[in-house]
């Protein structure tokens, strides 16, 4: 699998990436929401160049999202990831689960996939 990771903390962000690479997956770690919607239109835009067949592309087989970072939160870049594509498989991970859902229900009108990080004094 292809896998598009925003994580503004370092050590969460390896630990996902050792955990995931493996399993033998393709990761791409971004550092906050801002920088991930960049990677993601860019490799959406290469993928539609050089595909025939418009319909139901998804650069990345799944995006972990960070719900608070910095520059862009992680709802907002669901939110424009799925306007340009709404079959964008999308999880978020996440210490605050039941914000995450309530704010995915309000801002994505949608329930989405939620995995939840422990916090960490």
């Amino acid at each position: 699998m292809k896998i598009l990771i925003a994580e503004d903390e370092y050590d969460i962000a390896l630990l996902h990436k050792t955990a995931l690479e493996e399993r033998n997956h393709y990761i791409v770690i971004t550092e906050n929401g801002e920088e991930c919607l960049k990677v993601y239109h860019e490799e959406f835009q290469r993928l539609r160049l050089e595909s025939y067949i418009q319909c139901n592309i998804s650069p990345f087989d799944v995006i972990i999202l960070d719900r608070k970072m910095p520059k862009i939160n992680g709802m907002d870049v669901a939110e424009e990831i799925l306007a340009v594509n709404s079959h964008q498989r999308i999880i978020f991970a996440s210490a605050y689960v039941k914000e995450t859902l309530i704010d995915s229900v309000r801002h994505l009108k949608q329930v989405v996939e939620l995995m939840q990080n422990q916090l960490v004094n």
